[in-house]
């Protein structure tokens, strides 16, 4: 399976900056997992993540999700492309394998929280069957990470459900109630958005900025500055399969193209 993964990728290489560009931009990366021991597209080896984070702090370009903001509001262009880590859900092996890591390079990363997971109140984000249910960190630890000035904390719904396919009204009762978590466990409430499984349709689009300053989705591409709407922020997933050499490939634009392909057959899937 690797490498039938592998090979889909090489292929798509060539057309990689047909959908990228040739333009400077933020490259906001999507990470869920790292050392959990599955084989999961989203769980990286430790040493894999290590080596990746060690290259873009030696680039220099890795900048807070709040400094993104400002140089992606910003008319003027860039003259080398900047990188925003992103992780998704809130599995424990963001404390024991992320965190070391980030506080080792002294690089900023944004943590969306599915509050209903670390509540232990909704089923693990990224579980399927066969596969155990993974540890989720606690708000104490949250809390800590964040005071630290490395972490940022955002919302990733409470249930982790997609949101296309609901009325205004479930929408509304999905962010209230990860909202209202926040504030009871941490005493303040998320600025930032990131939608379950990149999914968004109308009426969720329309009821997150109510709610919300900014909002990541996918499309696997960079954000440019100037020309950017701040509720559909492009994301760029990293998987397992990426490998070193194809995430070099990946972070340079050079495989835009699969996440095309995979967001085509993920929004198919739900109806979309």
């Amino acid at each position: 399976m690797k490498f039938l993964r592998v090979a889909f990728k090489t292929l798509l290489l060539p057309t990689g900056r047909a959908f990228q560009g040739t333009g400077k931009g933020v490259c906001f990366l999507i990470y869920h997992r790292v050392g959990c021991g599955t084989q999961d597209e989203t769980d990286l080896a430790p040493s894999l993540f290590r080596k990746q984070m060690k290259y873009l702090r030696s680039m220099g370009a890795v900048v807070p999700f709040a400094s993104a903001l400002e140089t992606l509001r910003a008319p003027k262009g860039l003259e080398q492309d900047l990188f925003v880590i992103t992780f998704d859900d809130g599995f424990a092996d963001f404390r024991r394998h992320v965190y070391p890591v980030m506080l080792d390079f002294s690089l900023p990363a944004m943590l969306f929280v599915t509050s209903g997971f670390v509540e232990g109140e909704e089923p693990d984000p990224g579980e399927h069957p066969g596969m155990r249910r993974e540890e989720q960190l606690t708000w104490d630890e949250l809390g800590k990470m964040e005071e630290s000035g490395l972490v940022t904390l955002g919302a990733h719904t409470h249930s982790h459900r997609p949101l296309p396919g609901m009325t205004a009204e479930q929408v509304s009762e999905e962010l209230e109630r990860s909202n209202e978590t926040f504030k009871r466990r941490l005493g303040f409430v998320p600025r930032h958005f990131a939608y379950p499984f990149a999914l968004e349709d109308k009426t969720s689009d329309s009821v997150v900025r109510r709610y919300y300053e900014t909002a990541v989705i996918g499309g696997g591409v960079k954000a440019s500055p100037g020309c950017h709407d701040s509720h559909r922020i492009p994301r760029v997933p990293v998987r397992r399969s990426d490998g070193w050499l194809l995430f070099l490939a990946k972070i340079h634009g050079y495989l835009a193209a699969e996440e095309k392909v995979y967001g085509y057959f993920r929004r198919k899937r739900a109806g979309l």
